[in-house]
């Protein structure tokens, strides 16, 4: 609330009724003064406090992104280390369509892996979609690791000796489950690190 003056027109010569006119219309410029400079220090205040609340976003976005890209980079790094290899793709064991079938999955995961990072990186008015895309990439690689052997009980999670599984505390130990659950909890971070999809009420807000 913003104390208007009192202000009063002191013009003896005048009659009182215009006098009196006068005095209504300076009292009504006065408070519409008022008026439309408090609306015009609230609108700046509220661009302010929407300009911080962008930057804040964009500056968590873009360390998500970073995450992400890591993320991409190791899963199609590790895949050709620790697939091309004696125990998976160079195993003389192994049929040498599966090995046709192994080595094109590790092609084609390092494939959709640059597309995200990309994605991530290039020019957009939309880089949450690109967030989800690369978030989208790593689960759908590392979740099956948790699946497959239910949908398909003839495989298996072990590479090795089949007499030599790895155990812990007396229960089998897988590894490679053990990086999915990693890549998983890595990816979900980055996801919420970077504030994934907002709300269109909170993305109207900050434009």
């Amino acid at each position: 609330m913003v104390a208007v003056p009192v202000l009063r027109l002191q013009a003896p010569w005048l009659p009182s009724l215009v006098v009196r006119q006068l005095n209504k219309t300076i009292r009504r410029n006065v408070r519409v003064n008022a008026s439309y400079t408090i609306s015009t220090e609230v609108e700046a205040d509220a661009s302010k406090f929407k300009t911080g609340v962008g930057a804040a976003h964009m500056n968590r976005m873009g360390l998500g992104r970073l995450l992400l890209t890591g993320i991409l980079l190791l899963q199609s790094v590790l895949g050709f280390a620790l697939d091309w290899s004696g125990n998976h793709l160079l195993n003389p064991l192994w049929h040498p369509h599966a090995r046709f079938h192994g080595a094109l999955l590790l092609f084609m995961l390092t494939g959709v892996s640059l597309m995200g990072i990309w994605l991530l990186w290039r020019q957009s008015k939309e880089p949450e979609i690109a967030i989800v895309v690369a978030a989208v990439i790593s689960l759908s690689f590392w979740t099956p690791f948790f699946y497959i052997t239910f949908l398909l009980p003839s495989a298996t999670l072990w590479a090795g000796d089949p007499a030599r599984v790895p155990h812990l505390a007396g229960s089998v130990f897988y590894p490679n489950v053990v990086v999915a659950g990693i890549f998983l909890v890595l990816t979900a971070a980055a996801y919420w690190i970077s504030g994934g999809r907002r709300p269109a009420s909170k993305e109207a807000s900050l434009r």
